[in-house]
């Protein structure tokens, strides 16, 4: 049963679940209505598990693989022998804040300084556009509102962004025909 945490025009809980061509599958949980919370990144695999909470790596990496344990385990439920490693970091995980940080970068120095910063890890980059109706804050299809999509564009070339991804939460008119108005900007300005 979905109850509604805050009456916002998105959803405000999402459980996801993935399967991968290569028989990998995630399972994503986040939510805006628990707290404390738990912000807690966990993958798995035959060969042990990474997990990543309160600023911290552990790899939790089994002696043999999993698949091999079980195949030759002969004593009901067991686990295989296991090693506890910590991986250092440098404990500046600053979610939120940091993105606010990089905005105030952006700004202050614009984007390019940015992207080159973080070009080893920028393979897909999030676009949206926002506009001011009446005073009012309001989304906008790509080159609709006062984003400098050009400068931003450009910026990701430089950092060897391989995929944008166009989001418009919030459609003034049908969601396609926003689409497809944001797909033609782009499309006329050869960013396609």
């Amino acid at each position: 049963m979905h109850i509604r945490v805050y009456n916002i025009e998105v959803e405000d809980d999402v459980t996801a679940y993935a399967e991968y061509d290569n028989g990998m599958t995630a399972t994503f949980i986040t939510s805006t209505g628990e707290t404390p919370g738990t912000n807690r990144l966990e993958i798995s695999g035959t060969l042990g598990k990474v997990v990543v909470e309160n600023d911290n790596i552990k790899f939790y990496r089994n002696r043999i693989d999993e698949r091999e344990f079980n195949r030759t385990w002969d004593k009901g439920f067991g686990n295989p022998e296991y090693w506890v490693c910590d991986i250092p970091t440098d404990k500046l995980n600053e979610q939120h804040v940091g993105i606010l940080k990089n905005i105030v970068d952006v700004i202050n120095n614009g984007a390019e300084a940015l992207a080159k910063k973080y070009s080893d890890r920028l393979n897909v980059v999030h676009f949206k556009d926002m506009t001011v109706i009446d005073n009012t804050p309001a989304m906008a299809e790509i080159f609709e509102g006062n984003m400098d999509y050009e400068t931003i564009y450009h910026d990701c070339i430089v950092a060897g962004v391989e995929w944008v991804a166009i989001e418009q939460d919030i459609c003034r008119r049908n969601p396609f025909e926003s689409l497809k108005i944001s797909y033609d900007n782009l499309k006329k300005r050869g960013m396609f």
